[in-house]
């Protein structure tokens, strides 16, 4: 993603505060625009149907059907997310536009049916209207579809369209809920889905036509699974987007499952005692990862560029001496920015938790568990920071052991601080993402103190391509 920063990071320079929201709602819709559009699409709609009247009970039915097509989408398309970065990038590094957007169909061709299967276990023997169940298989499908856009966006310069793609699907939403509310003179549950449906579908509709636009060339080749080669190229890739992912929601998962949690109308389980604080906590994450697009990853990009330039372009050992010096004080200082803004954020939202939201934290409880949560996504969002810059080096093992311990943590953590008490709730996942970021530094300041001999030492003297079961399957199904 350096490229975008690097364009997205020119938009800073312009004077005015006009010219300064106009640069953060820019780089907001390009980091981060899926997860704040749910969110804002969450709250608003809560806010609309307490308005008019609905009763509590399906007001839960709704934000649980949009939370759980959250999670099960970024669940399935996370590990492919990752493999099509590595794809894509690969594509643009050698300016050959051909494949790229065959991948995007490819990648889509899987999801989807996964997400069908994925509705039709939860939504079996659900009571829930007909119409529900389909808007909610939708909205899974659609989101699956957004996560996979997402990848391609990073390379597209044309950042108003992107913006707008979100600007319009949030319109298109609540334009839609008062069109249906006029035309049937109430709204049920899976008229409200419905509505998010069309606002998402909005996204996706012009996101897609950019990306096409972007990546189109004179011929399709149609061989939309050639980038499952990769998955034999580089298999820890899929893995390590996948288990962060678990980390990341897993804590979530148990308190569902646990005593705890409880079930609405036969169909999802949910824990309000640790939802709505988690929901809150997230919040925590945004600036960071606005920061680190627009200056994070462009600072130490061009570090990273210079030193690997001093030796493709034939440089002495003095000039590559000093270029890894550079890259080495560049990454760290780039870090602790980077930690010290989210410090300093983290502690803005403890406190707004504390004075400005928090009569929506019911209880001194869940406002524990919230900050404990916030300081959680502290460790979290460094840990994440951190895995990207080891997938810089290419130390793809050093990124999947880092996702392996946070997911693991995740999990394990979570229920081992839930058997001491329910004070202990958040507790997991702060304990995972501190010793995950721990595990990541560590394996970094490594790599980095022995980068020379990953770079001369390490690589292969002939380049053997790697065959195993998806290049069987990407050749199998180009035949059909």
């Amino acid at each position: 993603m350096a490229g975008v920063g690097f364009e997205l990071k020119k938009l800073f320079k312009y004077n005015g505060l006009f010219a300064y929201l106009k640069a953060m709602s820019y780089s907001t819709a390009v980091a981060i625009g899926p997860m704040v559009l749910c969110i804002s699409v969450l709250v608003l709609l809560q806010l609309v149907m307490q308005k008019q009247k609905f009763a509590y009970d399906d007001r839960l039915v709704v934000s649980s059907t949009i939370v759980y097509a959250y999670f099960i989408s970024q669940v399935i398309t996370s590990g492919f997310c990752m493999v099509l970065s590595r794809f894509t990038s690969d594509k643009i590094y050698l300016n050959d536009k051909k494949g790229v957007l065959e991948s995007y169909y490819g990648a889509a061709a899987i999801c989807i049916p996964i997400c069908l299967v994925s509705a039709a276990l939860l939504y079996y023997k659900s009571p829930l209207s007909l119409t529900l169940k389909a808007g909610a298989y939708v909205l899974m499908a659609e989101l699956s579809l957004i996560w996979l856009l997402g990848v391609y966006i990073t390379a597209i310069k044309e950042y108003s369209k992107i913006f707008a793609a979100y600007f319009y699907g949030f319109l298109g939403v609540f334009l839609s809920y008062y069109v249906m509310l006029k035309l049937f003179g109430a709204m049920s549950c899976g008229y409200v889905i419905i509505c998010v449906d069309i606002g998402f579908f909005i996204i996706a509709v012009i996101l897609a036509s950019s990306v096409k636009d972007y990546f189109k060339t004179d011929n399709l080749s149609g061989k939309i699974f050639a980038f499952l080669k990769y998955l034999d190229l580089y298999p820890g890739l899929f893995a390590t987007g996948l288990l962060y992912c678990v980390g990341l929601y897993g804590h979530v998962w148990v308190l569902w499952l646990s005593s705890h949690g409880t079930s609405v109308v036969q169909t999802y389980r949910i824990c309000p005692a640790y939802d709505v604080p988690v929901f809150y906590s997230f919040f925590s994450f945004l600036p960071s990862m606005v920061f680190f697009v627009v200056r994070t990853e462009t600072s130490f990009f061009e570090a990273y560029r210079s030193y690997y330039n001093s030796i493709t372009c034939g440089g002495s050992y003095k000039d590559i001496k000093n270029a890894r010096e550079n890259m080495e004080d560049a990454t760290w200082t780039e870090l602790k920015k980077l930690g010290e803004i989210q410090l300093f954020c983290s502690l803005i939202f403890i406190w707004a938790g504390i004075f400005i939201w928090g009569h929506y934290l019911e209880t001194g409880l869940m406002n524990g568990v919230y900050s404990t949560l916030v300081i959680g996504a502290f460790g979290c969002i460094m840990m994440f920071v951190s895995m990207l810059l080891l997938l810089y080096f290419d130390d793809r093992l050093g990124a999947f052991l880092t996702a392996f311990v946070f997911s693991a943590g995740s999990v394990l953590l979570t229920h081992i601080f839930l058997t001491k008490g329910i004070g202990f709730m958040g507790t997991g996942f702060f304990a995972a993402s501190f010793v995950a970021l721990l595990a990541a530094l560590i394996r970094l300041s490594y790599y980095l103190k022995n980068i020379d001999y990953y770079t001369f030492c390490r690589q292969p003297m002939i380049k053997v391509e790697r065959k195993s079961i998806f290049t069987w399957l990407s050749e199998s199904l180009l035949k059909y």
